[in-house]
């Protein structure tokens, strides 16, 4: 049986909701290793929602200037490379 007497004075008060941002919705499709990539980052860079890797906070911050994409420098790349293939064999 529901509860005849809900303590809902906390919804009056907008709390436990989320504030509409009116944002779009962006959808994409991503290959695992792409992911979990982007997931590392987002981590790394401190982007987080309920203590999850958050890609649309790092997009954000990519967007806002705080983070800075620049291209990899040659012999960086073939770390990140490597680091990649290896990702799932893991």
């Amino acid at each position: 049986m529901a509860n005849p007497n809900p303590k809902t004075d906390h919804l009056r008060k907008n709390r436990g909701k989320r504030p509409k941002l009116n944002n779009s919705v962006v959808s994409m499709r991503l290959s695992q290793k792409d992911r979990q990539v982007l997931d590392e980052i987002a981590i790394e860079f401190g982007c987080k929602y309920a203590g999850k890797p958050w890609i649309a906070g790092l997009l954000h911050e990519i967007a806002v200037g705080n983070l800075l994409v620049v291209e990899t420098p040659p012999s960086l790349k073939l770390e990140r490379q490597s680091r990649y293939d290896n990702l799932l064999s893991v």
